[in-house]
């Protein structure tokens, strides 16, 4: 699970909340036992709210191929007990959550009085595929020095990949092959900022560093040169985008400034500073549990 914003809101009137708010996705699994125990739960954010409190386990890949879950409480507004788990025990998902953390309320009525609330706002079905799993391994595998590039490039080898994706289909629902088969093509066609080649024994990662993209809107909306617009437009046109990221890269890594397209890169440096020592800190985090888990 991993926070992307956070700001901290305050509120004082006829009961008074604070918390830390920020949003967070993640491969969630859920237990069909554990929503039929689900727990009604009341909590102040400006007026009571109900919702529904389900125990499920946050699932964390590491390089190793080693798969491990935390239990976390969700909560859900609707009842979750309609959730499709198929015949199996349980199922995994990719979870999309609002989370107040260090939540305290003064309201007399609340159940959770202090802690944390992650509230799921989306739940997307988990497919068994490298396009999912790979992506999440992004923090053992990238290179400090490559965070400030626009093209983020990371290689993980198929033996993890299968480890993962076994003990992964162990607890999960079947999946068709000819389902997830067609799943890949539709997110190579759809995702135009991922790209994954498969090679014998490894597969070579690519995403687009993820400042880029608000960047460059932000440069569009702002700008009156209807040159920049043209070349904004072009840089984020679905066409071969990774390969137009690319092409600015070299602009960006090569300073050269003399090229027209450079631009729309006027600035992106210090946004991509700033991006790269967050995920600097963030990495070194995960890579701290990485570092417990191998004393045991």
């Amino acid at each position: 699970m991993s926070p992307h914003r956070w700001f901290f809101i305050s509120s004082v009137g006829y009961n008074k909340f604070e918390t830390f708010f920020n949003y967070n996705f993640g491969i969630l699994y859920l237990e069909k036992e554990k929503i039929i125990q689900r727990k009604i739960r009341r909590i102040w954010i400006n007026s009571p709210i109900t919702l529904y409190e389900v125990i499920g386990s946050f699932i964390s890949f590491y390089p190793m191929g080693l798969v491990t879950a935390k239990f976390v409480p969700v909560h859900f507004i609707d009842d979750p007990v309609e959730i499709d788990i198929s015949l199996t025990k349980g199922d995994y998902f990719i979870c999309f959550l609002i989370s107040y953390n260090n939540y305290s309320t003064s309201y007399e009525g609340a159940d959770i009085k202090s802690g944390n609330i992650n509230l799921v706002e989306t739940l997307l079905e988990f497919v068994n595929s490298p396009y999912e799993i790979l992506p999440f391994l992004f923090p053992f595998m990238v290179k400090m020095e490559d965070l400030k590039k626009l093209v983020y490039h990371f290689t993980v080898s198929k033996e993890i990949f299968r480890k993962i994706s076994t003990r992964i289909s162990k607890f999960g629902a079947p999946q068709d092959p000819n389902v997830v088969s067609f799943y890949e093509s539709l997110l190579q066609e759809s995702n135009r900022l991922l790209n994954i080649v498969e090679e014998d024994r490894y597969y070579h990662i690519e995403v687009a560093n993820p400042v880029l993209i608000p960047f460059l809107l932000k440069k569009f909306a702002f700008t009156q040169s209807n040159r920049v617009k043209s070349y904004v437009e072009n840089a984020l046109s679905m066409s071969k985008a990774l390969d137009k990221i690319r092409y600015l890269d070299e602009l960006l890594k090569g300073e050269k400034f003399f090229v027209p397209e450079f631009l729309i890169l006027q600035g992106i440096g210090r946004s991509l500073a700033r991006k790269a020592e967050i995920l600097e800190k963030y990495i070194h985090i995960v890579k701290e549990s990485l570092s417990t888990l191998n004393k045991y």
